[in-house]
């Protein structure tokens, strides 16, 4: 279709991806990274505060028990089927919030960064800013729709592409 129309495509991103610029045929008009945008005050610079825990530093094992589901998303069309594992399923840190979501795990790090906030990160103050969009989505991983319909998910969630 967009070969059909006699006009020009313009794209504008402030996270261009390899397929969005794979697309443009790596045909960049302008670039303005980070840095330059801190040191023109249009940015504003962050730093980056790691909250390790046991599956973050090892991966974990989902036992294949009594009543443990599993959920697996459809890479095409995100659709979720729940199925019980046949045997234990174990994974590596790498995998963690790639091919795995630890729900229990999200929630750790969600609730450690509320009690640090005005301790570790911004003593002495009673606002904030906005937490980074990482922790956002992971707070509504963490909250997802198995959580909403009532699915007991033991303490760990997978998710697998497929």
């Amino acid at each position: 279709m967009l070969e059909y129309f006699d006009a020009f495509l313009v794209g504008l991103t402030a996270t261009p991806a390899k397929h969005t610029l794979g697309f443009f045929d790596r045909n960049l008009v302008m670039e303005y990274g980070h840095e330059q945008a801190v040191a023109d005050g249009v940015n504003v610079d962050f730093e980056v505060y790691k909250i390790r825990t046991r599956i973050t530093a090892q991966g974990s094992t989902i036992e294949a028990e009594h009543g443990a589901m599993v959920g697996y998303r459809h890479r095409q069309s995100r659709k979720l089927r729940w199925e019980a594992p046949d045997e234990d399923i174990s994974y590596g840190a790498d995998a963690l919030d790639r091919a795995v979501v630890a729900k229990d795990q999200i929630r750790l790090i969600v609730r450690t960064f509320r009690d640090r906030l005005f301790t570790d990160l911004f003593p002495g103050r009673t606002e904030v800013p906005t937490p980074g969009c990482c922790l956002r989505r992971a707070a509504w991983a963490a909250a997802g729709p198995s959580s909403r319909i009532g699915i007991d998910q033991a303490s760990i969630c997978a998710r697998r592409e497929y």
